[in-house]
């Protein structure tokens, strides 16, 4: 019995890993939430990988040298 429960939580937790790397790596659609001076602001970003999209927020939060506090949510 013990061991029909390890097998199953590893299945389990291998396709648990499995799934959460693919979902990073197929296109989506993500909101990249910036904050400056305590007002927050939204983009939408479409059709992009979560590397992609991570860059294009990263490089949105930072105008003329001012560097905003920006996060990546899958939309």
């Amino acid at each position: 019995m013990k061991r029909i429960i390890t097998v199953f939580a590893g299945l389990s937790l291998a396709v648990g890993a499995t799934i959460a790397g693919t979902s990073c790596s197929k296109e989506q659609d993500w909101n990249c939430k910036c904050t400056v001076n305590g007002n927050e602001t939204t983009t939408v970003i479409r059709d992009k990988t979560r590397k992609e999209a991570k860059a294009e927020c990263d490089k949105s939060g930072s105008v003329l040298g001012v560097d905003y506090n920006c996060n990546l949510q899958l939309f």
